[in-house]
């Protein structure tokens, strides 16, 4: 994100805007440092082990179905957290740099309503279908790294 701040602080209404960047930033860095230190500190102390991964340390919410369930509402919070990154990193810069490249043709280039609910409707069809081949391939073929053993006996059974 901080590569982008050129691409967001062109919108900005004065140029002074920028600034604030400067401190926002690395004020935001420095929070989410701090609550991995509390969340990893807390985790040694109620797991009795010493980890930063937090899917690791998710993986003991497994006796309830509480546990689960919160589990599960993390587990949803990085996905929204991914899309929300690579969506405003990714699609605000790469649309500046089309419209510098084509701008001659974005000028003259008249596009119907209908045209413009087809492509949303186009958008919104290729998120639930790579949703669905992702969850579909994640379910038949999953990642090993992700598995959770009672014990050393069951890791062995699968390898």
């Amino acid at each position: 994100m901080a590569v982008n701040i050129n691409d967001f602080a062109r919108y900005a209404r004065w140029t002074r805007m920028v600034y604030a960047q400067i401190h926002a930033v690395p004020l935001s860095f420095m929070l989410m440092s701090f609550m991995g230190i509390i969340i990893a500190g807390a985790a040694s102390d109620l797991y009795e082990t010493t980890t930063w991964d937090t899917l690791a340390i998710m993986s003991y919410w497994s006796e309830s179905s509480g546990a689960r369930a919160a589990a599960a509402f993390v587990s949803l919070s990085f996905v929204l957290a991914q899309l929300e990154a690579d969506i405003s990193a990714n699609c605000i810069s790469a649309v500046n740099d089309l419209n510098a490249m084509f701008h001659s043709i974005n000028s003259s280039l008249a596009i119907s309503k209908d045209a413009d609910h087809l492509y949303n409707l186009g958008y919104i069809y290729g998120f639930f279908s790579s949703f669905v081949i992702f969850s579909a391939l994640g379910l038949y073929f999953p990642a090993r790294t992700t598995f959770t053993y009672e014990n050393e006996t069951d890791q062995t059974k699968i390898a």
